[in-house]
């Protein structure tokens, strides 16, 4: 049986009677962690491709996002997915990478993910259809430029 299940069947009757165990928590044992800022979803292309991935999926709707910079745009990215094949590439880590079947990114382990749904200026597109913000080649990066 799961851990889960073996705990609900030891602990559930007294929880429901009323007379479960309460230990207090020690303040020493305490731990935090601080609040979230927007700056955690900046992506670090130089990760390898799971990584991102997982990035993307921990902050996509309802919260901020994930985000990159495209030249001077800020680009939030709201879904990826591996490329497939899953066969490594020689390009930088960042660089775009367009053909008819989507957008693709290298990541620092030098896969690839495909860009599924993205944001630019406050409007969700299809990446392949935002060619003036994701050009073939473009290299994507954690700082915004001052170019357009």
């Amino acid at each position: 049986k799961p851990a889960a299940e073996r705990v609900i069947e030891r602990s559930a009757v007294a929880v429901i009677e009323g007379n479960a165990p309460r230990i207090k928590q020690l303040e020493s044992k305490v731990t935090t962690f601080g609040r979230r800022r927007p700056e955690d979803g900046l992506i670090d292309w130089r990760w390898c491709a799971e990584d991102v991935r997982n990035l993307v999926r921990a902050v996509t709707k309802p919260y901020p996002g994930a985000f990159t910079f495209a030249g001077s745009q800020r680009v939030l990215v709201w879904w990826t997915q591996h490329a497939e094949p899953r066969a490594a590439v020689e390009h930088a880590s960042g660089r775009v990478l367009r053909d008819a079947s989507g957008v693709y990114v290298t990541c620092g382990d030098r896969r690839r993910l495909k860009l599924t749904k993205i944001e630019v200026e406050g409007v969700e597109q299809d990446p392949l259809a935002a060619t003036r913000i994701l050009p073939n080649g473009i290299q994507l990066s954690s700082q915004q430029s001052e170019q357009s």
